[in-house]
């Protein structure tokens, strides 16, 4: 698909309500978001938490707030460029309060700035191996029960630990934005989710919760091109962590990793009292840790 299909593919009636997300953006409709309003100056939507959008104590998963963010303010600065391509070039996000399961979020995003060359808004990798049928089914049940945002996407895990995890996502359709590269909120997804399951094993499965991410993207992955991604901790202290996750794209001729994509810096409140509902949480990490 060029950049014009792109375009097509995106320029839906300005305006309008209740747009289809998988016509505008995959990740979107794969975590069930809904859009309202689209324009250039205001994009609106809600999504309902479901188990979906969840991470493992039943709250809405900050990698997902990272996607929605990510995902209309590229749409917005797609429209107020006049549909000419836009690449979006770093994140920030600070989580205040949860959402809970059944909960809807509503979410808006406007623009700050519109320049020529940049537009902060607000609102704000060789082919992969197929592994053997039973192993495959085995690695999805895996990443289904450790993180399900994760999982929708097709991220495969390899390593898990309280000091180092790594995994692989394939690019397919569900992780692109129109241009046929991967989402970057799909990029932001991948280090909270990482981070957040590190962050639990490292505080003695006791209760994490995501306050603020940051990512700078360096480099585009294109559909069918494999991403390495790999998090370790920067800080584990008594009440906060601090987690670094990097994502490069893999070399298809060695299968090592490639060009840096991404980089990413997570910050965790931890060693939070555990409600009697949540304390078995970490019950998948347990099991997977000792077999990864």
């Amino acid at each position: 698909m060029d950049d014009d299909d792109a375009t097509r593919r995106r320029r839906p009636a300005e305006g309008s309500s209740g747009a289809k997300a998988g016509e505008l953006d995959p990740p979107l409709q794969a975590i069930g978001f809904e859009v309202e309003e689209i324009s250039p100056s205001r994009i609106t939507g809600r999504l309902l938490v479901t188990p979906v959008c969840c991470q493992p104590f039943k709250v809405l998963h900050g990698g997902v707030s990272a996607l929605v963010a990510e995902s209309l303010a590229s749409m917005g600065a797609h429209m107020a460029s006049g549909y000419r391509r836009v690449a979006g070039v770093q994140l920030s996000i600070n989580h205040f309060r949860s959402a809970s399961l059944g909960d809807t979020v509503l979410a808006r995003a406007v623009p700050v700035h519109l320049g020529r060359s940049t537009q902060p808004p607000a609102g704000r990798a060789m082919a992969t191996t197929r592994q053997p049928a039973t192993e495959d089914s085995r690695a999805k049940q895996m990443m289904a029960e450790l993180d399900a945002p994760l999982h929708a996407l097709g991220f495969e895990m390899e390593e898990l630990s309280p000091s180092r995890l790594t995994g692989r996502l394939l690019v397919t359709p569900t992780c692109c934005q129109p241009f046929k590269v991967l989402h970057g909120g799909v990029s932001a997804l991948v280090a909270e989710a990482l981070a957040s399951m590190g962050a639990h094993m490292a505080s003695g499965f006791r209760r994490v919760v995501g306050m603020q991410l940051s990512i700078s993207h360096f480099r585009s992955a294109a559909l069918g091109d494999t991403v390495l991604a790999r998090a370790v901790p920067v800080h584990v202290g008594r009440s906060t962590q601090v987690w670094e996750v990097k994502l490069w794209k893999m070399d298809p001729s060695t299968g090592d990793k490639g060009p840096q994509i991404a980089e990413s810096r997570v910050t965790l409140l931890s060693n939070l009292p555990l409600p009697e509902e949540h304390k078995n949480a970490g019950d998948a990490l347990k099991k997977y840790a000792s077999k990864l």
